[in-house]
């Protein structure tokens, strides 16, 4: 049992460290893969009580940690597809100069992006509406692009800075729940070496 025990072990190590390179499917197979090698422990026969409740623990630990990572995935999925929404809407108006694509209004979710790209649709339309020289209109849509690059660029590094500090959050999480793991571990080890000195004392 105690070879079974350090696979888990390994497994669970293994699932850590590919959550900390942020590869969170990996994790959860891995944690998984760990509760049904806890299951297979504890479906043995003869197994201490105090044994088979570490087991339980164990797992219950494990299935909130496969539900937490799931929960992260789901948002970071959902927060990707905001942004791959957001791009195909501004590449539309890049090329035909709306935010409307067949018919229907296309909004962006993110208030800050959808104020500089409404500064510039609506740039671009006073320009191009204008009773000005075509040369003139031409300098003053290079300019608001311009403009408009630079708008974006400090949108990024914002973007880029909330994003640090929710990796940040997630990494401070993470390691929180890797000492619970460590300390149910460190339970865990105890209540194994408990068992072998009772049994030892039974045999004696």
């Amino acid at each position: 049992m105690t070879t079974e025990l350090n696979n888990v072990y390994e497994t669970i190590d293994d699932a850590e460290s590919y959550i900390k390179r942020n590869k969170l499917s990996r994790a959860i197979e891995l944690f998984e893969n760990a509760s049904k090698q806890l299951d297979a422990i504890n479906s043995m026969e003869s197994l201490p009580e105090n044994i088979h409740n570490a087991i339980v623990l164990l797992r219950e630990d494990i299935d909130a940690r496969v539900k937490e990572l799931g929960m992260l995935q789901e948002a970071q999925s959902t927060s990707e597809s905001s942004e791959i929404g957001s791009n195909s809407s501004l590449s539309r108006f890049m090329m035909d100069g709306s935010f409307y694509h067949n018919g229907n209004s296309l909004f962006l979710t993110d208030p800050l992006l959808s104020s500089i790209t409404s500064k510039l649709e609506n740039n671009v339309i006073r320009s191009i509406t204008s009773k000005q020289t075509d040369k003139v209109i031409k300098n003053e849509v290079a300019q608001q692009f311009a403009q408009f690059r630079r708008e974006l660029s400090v949108y990024e590094q914002k973007k880029s800075r909330d994003y640090e500090a929710k990796s940040e959050q997630v990494m401070k999480e993470n390691k929180k729940l890797l000492n619970q793991v460590n300390r149910l571990k460190e339970r865990w080890d105890s209540l194994v070496e408990s068992a072998k000195q009772k049994r030892n004392q039974q045999q004696a």
